[in-house]
């Protein structure tokens, strides 16, 4: 039933959005004498299923670091967790349980849209939680929303 099941967006309701972290740290005492050239993100994700409630929710990790001209690292780094709940009314459409009938696969096509919604909301937040700080308003990359599902970068920042 999985491979044939349609992401209807009128189905999926994003019920909740809670920052769990928000810190930011930095030894730069003047931003404006430091050459800085960009910033290094890193991103992972997480979630968690209620099969019975249709729920899902889905962290994500976002790490941000400075980095000067000529790639130095420096003493400017942002880390975010972000938890989105959603309401996905046909979640079971999506699921195709093992032979153990206790572990379960799901559909990378509702993964990805719901990640992609997740992932777009995120960018908002921390761009809004960066202004008027050492970042300025950081804007986080566009990605596939299947990149977030399946690597992590978060950890190796």
């Amino acid at each position: 039933m999985m491979e044939n099941a349609k992401v209807d967006p009128a189905k999926i309701s994003l019920v909740g959005l809670r920052v769990l972290k928000a810190h930011f740290e930095s030894s730069i005492t003047d931003i404006n004498e430091v050459a800085l050239a960009r910033f290094n993100v890193g991103m992972k994700s997480e979630s968690a299923f209620n099969l019975q409630e249709n729920y899902r929710r889905l962290v994500i990790f976002v790490k941000i670091k400075a980095v000067g001209e000529g790639g130095a690292v420096l003493d400017a780094v942002a880390e975010y967790q972000i938890a989105f709940d959603f309401i996905i009314d046909n979640l079971n459409d999506f699921v195709e349980f093992e032979e153990d009938k206790e572990h379960f696969n799901v559909s990378p096509v509702i993964g990805a849209t719901v990640a992609g919604i997740a992932y777009s909301t995120c960018r908002g937040i921390v761009f809004d939680r960066t202004q008027g700080t050492d970042f300025n308003g950081v804007i986080l990359p566009v990605i596939n929303p299947h990149q977030l599902l399946d690597q992590d970068s978060f950890s190796d920042l």
